[in-house]
């Protein structure tokens, strides 16, 4: 039997064959790098050298410190009078960045700048470890010209760009408030990539520690609820048990454990999901107004009383969020599941590594509009499912470009996630267009999951 070999300039044969970046793809991607360089001196300045910190780097360090001290994390504030509002886990590893109040003593630790300029790097560092550990683990299992990207080649580079221009408002934005999203993203990218090789156990422990890190990502476990992966929820347990008991344990004992476990519970998860308990930490974060969140709840109450929105800054009284505004959010974001559970099917599509992190995608961006609080900067977690889109895109045209309807996806979703961030674009931020942005991802992603499926039937 012949084999048969594709023609010379067929599209199987463009398909497989890397390209060579074009010179204004060279330039884009060392203008990018140049920007981030840029953009690290102007977060330095503005974190460390104006008279007040713009920085929520603040927070994080002065609970460091706390650990240090042991005094306890969820009472210190920084020089804003905010507070730490994370499981214990992060405190205790940041405390070689620990940071005093100024009238203590600061023997022992880093300059403020010096600790700035650190997270700095190492955020940069952790988004390129993410995203590059998802890629290649799309590259093993894609097929067309994402299956053959040899390093350095076009399709290399665009599976890793593209994403991260796609996302550029969120991941600016996380990098200039010094926040914690590109730790979180490269976790759910490590507990992605390693569902596509297999490694279910170790996607648990991944997840484990984007829980403990933010408690949101807890709802990614109905992804291995719908797979039946019992390696993947035992993974989980095992990492929260060492993230949630047994290290902060070590550090400040039983007892204080679950007193601090006892206290969040009580300033953070009921204030947010009941109203009820510790109302102290409403101004800085629970509170609806308190916040441009894009989450469900807080669109639906902004729009619904559209006046008091656009006269945010008006002497005119605020209202509070009704419960039917609140069960409407539970209700949107159990729908939005079932749609894509539903969508997606039973059966793991291992073969299919576009449409496994599609579902994953689609799952996450839920699972960041759930969240009663969601500042623009949790929409870096939109990286995966573009991501995937490229994989899928670059399949589709066996070439290693975007078609205009792509091309304008991309440029929607930054413009829905940019433009809020605009001082005289406020407006926008209330009222959720990155929200829409988000949901537009989320839309498109089932569609191509339904595409997926009855192309391989």
């Amino acid at each position: 039997m012949t084999t048969a070999h594709p023609r010379p300039g067929s599209l199987e044969t463009r398909a497989q064959l890397p390209q060579r970046l074009l010179r204004h793809e060279r330039l884009g991607i060392a203008a990018l790098a140049i920007a981030m360089v840029t953009f690290g001196f102007i977060t330095e300045a503005r974190s460390a050298f104006l008279k007040h910190h713009h920085t929520d780097l603040d927070v994080y360090l002065r609970a460091a410190w706390a650990v240090r001290k042991g005094l306890d994390i969820y009472t210190v504030v920084d020089e804003h009078n905010w507070h730490y509002h994370y499981p214990p886990l992060f405190a205790i590893l940041m405390v070689p960045l620990a940071d005093p109040p100024p009238d203590e003593d600061r023997a022992g630790t880093l300059p403020f700048a010096a600790s700035v300029a650190i997270w700095y790097v190492v955020s940069i560092g952790l988004l390129v470890l993410g995203v590059d550990m998802l890629a290649r683990a799309i590259e093993a299992r894609a097929r067309g010209p994402a299956a053959h990207a040899l390093r350095g080649s076009r399709q290399w580079w665009g599976l890793r760009i593209v994403p991260i221009v796609a996302c550029i408002p969120a991941i600016g934005l996380t990098l200039t408030r010094g926040q914690v999203n590109l730790l979180l993203l490269m976790m759910l990218c490590a507990m992605i990539a390693a569902i596509l090789r297999g490694r279910s156990a170790w996607a648990g422990a991944c997840l484990a520690g984007a829980i403990c890190l933010k408690v949101f990502p807890a709802y990614l476990l109905v992804y291995a609820l719908w797979r039946r992966d019992a390696r993947m929820i035992a993974g989980c347990a095992l990492g929260l048990t060492l993230g949630l008991v047994a290290i902060p344990a070590a550090v400040f004992g039983p007892s204080r454990t679950l007193a601090y476990t006892i206290e969040w519970k009580r300033v953070l998860i009921e204030p947010v999901l009941t109203a009820g308990g510790d109302t102290t930490r409403e101004k800085e974060l629970t509170g609806i107004h308190s916040t441009h969140s894009q989450s469900f709840q807080s669109v639906i109450h902004k729009t619904v009383h559209l006046r008091e929105t656009l006269l945010a800054h008006s002497v005119m009284p605020q209202s509070l969020l009704s419960p039917v505004t609140r069960a409407a959010h539970w209700a949107i974001g159990g729908l939005l599941t079932l749609l894509t559970l539903a969508t997606a099917g039973t059966r793991r599509t291992s073969d299919d590594a576009p449409r496994e992190v599609i579902l994953l995608g689609c799952l996450m961006i839920i699972m960041a509009l759930l969240s009663p609080v969601c500042y623009l900067h949790y929409l870096v977690v939109s990286l995966p499912i573009v991501m995937a889109f490229v994989a899928h895109a670059w399949e589709r045209r066996g070439d290693a470009s975007l078609g205009a309807g792509w091309r304008t996806l991309i440029g929607f979703n930054i413009a829905a996630n940019g433009l809020p961030q605009l001082p005289w674009f406020g407006v926008l931020k209330d009222l959720g267009l990155a929200t829409y942005g988000s949901l537009t991802l989320w839309a498109t992603g089932l569609r191509v999951m339904r595409e997926r499926a009855l192309d391989a039937e």
